[in-house]
């Protein structure tokens, strides 16, 4: 598949997204605004951003372009989106969870030799408290270039048996016509994507448990400067969502349009050239004109795409612990995997800024730990957790994250390793924290046992629910830092382009 669009398509479902039920206390007001625009001389440029609230509802937001002392420059032709004054936007309230799509326009004075390239700051407040700042570099283009744009999707709620239409926009804002044109439509693989036509391949791809799947789709023409075109309601493209998938959560998907190259576009034609059944088509919306000019890169590749959530209503996820018994005699080093497991119905929801999933270790006495698994820090939840000397093994109290989503009938163990001592070893146990999914507390808890002999031999058991891992404020506040440093443990992944 193109590399640009793969790229593309992967960067946008790596966005955040979040469970529809959120425990932080505090909104958490964030802007998404591309790092560099470029304007084509003698045309406005619209930049669409999008205005995040990760946290708990938010009060009086102000979005502020430009400041006291750096304001924006009157020759960029700044426009402030609709409803604001003097670059000013009050957006009141933002409910948890809560997406809003702005948009801006540039228009640079091309007499101007001030303004070729500079830039100025956009920032968030929340009832008059700083939440986010950034900036936004505006580059003039004399000659041009390819500009492709996908217009916004709305956020949508979708049952397990519902599908929806994706019903996007495109168009060229560049001066150049654009001859090879893939389209792009991704999700996260807890939905599903159905085009099946001559002229698109659908890919899936699964990396530590989060996974994908892509559609791309040659066209057939092109798009002319100053064109509008949108999918033909002959030939829909529809989303639905997996039986299996894990709720509540906001799963993201993607739509945009990429430029080829002509080599690209070949390649992808061999690929499909023995298919069989009707092309996927486009409608034009708005008559474009013809130019002749050099191809090139897209000038502004951040509005090729357009991200969106779908909102999947609550599952079932039934997670058991799994215990383990440590074997040995006194002074011998004994190593175990306990953990967790999901027996569904569904898929248990993935990590997210409002929730993750924790194992709470007990060791049993008499043991001294020698080694901890990658993905535990020492405590007795994340509350608990010393920061600072997380790499103690002195205590008996450990948490583990689950990093990955756990599908139905998935498992995740974690690797311990202690010296046995003289002692009586009373038990410990493994608690597993099964969120909001898991109606059944009857397998949250398992032992963890010591067997120090033949004639001693002790068996992990389910036992009665210790109930689920505190997860309040200051649990939340250090969530991200968990997630970065298991993250940063993990094989990154790298998509060549």
């Amino acid at each position: 598949m193109p590399a640009a669009a793969a790229s593309l398509a992967v960067t946008g479902l790596a966005l955040p997204a979040q469970a529809d039920t959120s425990d932080i206390s505090f909104p958490l007001v964030f802007l998404s605004t591309p790092e560099t625009v470029t304007v084509i001389d003698g045309q406005s440029k619209t930049v669409k951003f999008d205005v995040y609230n990760y946290g708990s509802a938010a009060e009086n937001v102000v979005v502020t372009f430009g400041t006291k002392a750096k304001p924006i420059a009157a020759d960029l032709g700044f426009v402030a989106p609709e409803g604001c004054t003097d670059g000013v936007c009050k957006l009141g309230d933002m409910s948890a969870g809560e997406r809003r799509n702005l948009t801006f326009t540039l228009k640079p004075d091309t007499t101007s030799t001030t303004n070729l390239s500079t830039s100025f700051p956009v920032s968030a407040t929340v009832d008059g408290e700083e939440s986010d700042e950034t900036s936004v570099g505006v580059v003039r283009s004399a000659k041009g270039g390819i500009d492709l744009e996908t217009g916004d999707l709305k956020d949508i709620s979708l049952s397990r048996t519902g599908f929806t239409k994706l019903n996007a926009e495109f168009r060229n804002t560049g001066n150049v016509d654009v001859d090879n044109i893939a389209l792009v439509f991704a999700a996260q693989d807890a939905l599903t994507i159905k085009a099946k036509y001559r002229n698109c391949q659908t890919e899936s791809e699964s990396e530590d448990g989060y996974g994908a799947v892509y559609v791309f789709c040659l066209l057939n023409d092109g798009m002319a400067p100053g064109g509008k075109y949108a999918v033909s309601s002959d030939t829909p493209v529809t989303l639905g969502v997996s039986a299996t998938a894990a709720g509540p959560y906001k799963y993201a998907g993607i739509v945009g349009a990429i430029a080829l190259t002509a080599k690209s576009a070949t390649e992808f034609r061999k690929q499909i050239a023995g298919a069989t059944g009707s092309d996927l088509e486009l409608t034009t919306l708005q008559s474009g004109f013809t130019v002749d000019l050099d191809e090139k890169d897209d000038l502004n590749p951040e509005d090729n795409t357009s991200l969106f959530y779908v909102s999947v209503p609550k599952s079932s996820a039934d997670s058991a612990a799994v215990g383990a018994v440590f074997k040995g005699e006194a002074g011998d080093i004994s190593s175990v995997k306990v953990g967790a497991r999901n027996l569904g119905p569904t898929a248990v929801v993935p990590l997210s800024t409002t929730w993750m999933q924790t194992v709470q270790v007990r060791i049993p006495s008499d043991l001294k730990v020698t080694a901890i698994d990658d993905m535990c820090l020492p405590g007795t939840s994340l509350d608990d957790i010393d920061y600072e000397d997380y790499t103690s093994l002195s205590g008996r109290d450990y948490v583990c994250i689950v990093l990955d989503p756990m599908a139905k009938g998935g498992k995740e163990v974690f690797s311990f390793s202690a010296e046995i001592l003289e002692g009586d070893h009373d038990a410990g146990y493994v608690t597993v924290d099964g969120g909001v999914q898991d109606g059944n507390s009857a397998n949250d808890r398992a032992e963890l046992t010591v067997q120090a002999s033949e004639d001693e031999a002790t068996l992990p058991i389910t036992g009665a629910p210790a109930g689920m891992i505190a997860a309040g404020g200051a649990a939340l506040l250090v969530a991200g830092f968990v997630a970065f440093r298991m993250a940063r443990r993990r094989r990154i992944i790298t998509i060549a382009g």
